[in-house]
């Protein structure tokens, strides 16, 4: 969702396959920072597809994780999707029901690859200047592997 703060939300589209946004997670946008637009660019998103989750998998409402991420790792396991998560424990419990998981950075770098994104290094840049945490090692990695790509 930080994404939205960069205007990147769109680069999502680039991406392909089916994008389902739980509607817990664009609820939460909605009682956020009244200054964040993510809540009516993702809602007004054509591409996005909002779906309600009956209940969180009770497998899931153990990890005690926000609902937001509950929701999305419970959709993931209905629909054997990948998960796009940047929350560590949400991460970790992905791992745990061996749910496929993308995060911003794996979606840049993709993105990178493919040319929707001409300058990774920026857009990273950019986003870890509007709060997303990202390990300074595996940036680097990353940016050093697209930089070998062809």
């Amino acid at each position: 969702i930080l994404l939205s703060r960069i205007d990147g939300l769109p680069w999502l589209l680039a991406v392909g396959g089916e994008r389902l946004v739980p509607a817990r997670v664009l609820d939460e946008l909605r009682a956020g920072d009244a200054r964040d637009a993510a809540a009516a660019e993702v809602a007004a998103m054509s591409g996005l597809t909002m779906v309600d989750v009956a209940a969180v998998d009770p497998r899931v409402a153990a990890w005690g994780l926000d609902p937001g991420e509950s929701h999305v790792l419970t959709l993931a396991l209905a629909r054997n999707a990948i998960a796009v998560l940047d929350d560590r424990a949400a991460r970790r419990a992905a791992s745990a029901f061996g749910i496929r998981v993308a995060g911003t950075l794996g979606m840049i770098a993709l993105l990178a690859r493919r040319g929707v994104i001409a300058d990774a290094a920026a857009v990273l840049a950019q986003l870890r200047a509007a709060g997303l945490y990202l390990d300074d090692d595996l940036v680097a990695r990353v940016l050093a592997e697209l930089q070998k790509a062809p």
